[in-house]
């Protein structure tokens, strides 16, 4: 037996996951518990939170390689499906537990939070079942997912409308990043009889949709700051973010690899921001 396989495998679940957007769930989450609760988030609860976030994230990652087997023959041919690293049985059942695993820990958590947790639950259920490839309606309902994890967060430590706003902001440019990403997959896409928007509407139409998406993104950054939700340090630290997006923006109507790196290093600002500012509150 080849010494090396375990290590493949092992290598090829942890990329089934996605690490980088696993630690992102769970830090939005966790963002959210702080803007609505303060220091009065610490606790057990809220770190469950982040522990259903991550969960739920990694298992509908899973389950979204396993329903693309196909399609990343051609798109991502170094996935672990089709690298043959992981093979499709054992990516589903992964999924599955991680996504089980996620709504059992969710059980101790307030109802809004169970509730939250439930549906985006059945929301990655729709989307590997069919809206994937509807134009648009897959893009948004995986940004709603995004979004809803400042959310989430907010409802496990009592106050979910605290984040509403936050949310909102977040679901933008992940829509925009979903729209870029189709972009990319458009020949494998295509080629599968799928009906993402670059496939109905063009590359270049699918483009400027994404850009309209960061600009808009950009007119709604203030917000929670003009419903104090935020503070000065929030509305000051965007404004580096906002110009990531805006060059993003302007990038993206070229080609969406010029645009996608900026795109997440405007996230990444905000992210920062609302940090600084909840910071400076606590």
């Amino acid at each position: 037996m080849n010494p090396t396989i375990p290590n493949r495998q092992l290598r090829g679940l942890v990329e089934l996951a996605r690490p980088l957007p696993v630690a992102g769930a769970g830090t939005l989450t966790l963002v959210g518990a702080f803007v609505a609760a303060g220091t009065r988030a610490v606790g057990p609860g809220v770190a469950a939170a982040a522990l259903v976030a991550m969960l739920a994230t990694a298992g509908g990652n899973a389950i979204n390689d396993y329903v693309d087997r196909d399609l990343d023959v051609v798109d991502s041919p170094d996935r672990p499906i089709p690298s043959g690293a992981v093979d499709a049985g054992t990516a589903l059942a992964l999924g599955t537990a991680l996504l089980a695993g996620a709504l059992a820990v969710a059980a101790v958590l307030p109802a809004p939070a169970i509730a939250i947790a439930a549906v985006n639950v059945l929301a990655v259920a729709a989307y590997t079942s069919g809206l994937k490839g509807r134009a648009g309606a897959g893009n948004v309902l995986v940004a709603l997912l995004s979004g809803s994890t400042l959310l989430f967060g907010g409802a496990a430590a009592g106050d979910a409308s605290a984040t509403a706003g936050l949310a909102t902001l977040a679901t933008l440019p992940a829509l925009a990043r979903e729209i870029l990403l189709d972009v990319r997959d458009v020949r494998g896409d295509r080629a599968a009889g799928l009906t993402t928007l670059p496939v109905c509407l063009g590359e270049r139409s699918a483009l400027l949709v994404a850009a309209a998406t960061l600009l808009l993104a950009v007119l709604v950054s203030p917000v929670p700051y003009l419903t104090g939700t935020l503070g000065a340090v929030y509305l000051l630290a965007m404004v580096a973010a906002d110009a990531a997006w805006l060059w993003a923006a302007v990038r993206v109507v070229d080609a969406a690899e010029r645009g996608h790196p900026l795109l997440l290093v405007g996230t990444a600002l905000t992210t920062l921001a609302i940090v600084a500012d909840v910071a400076v509150v606590v």
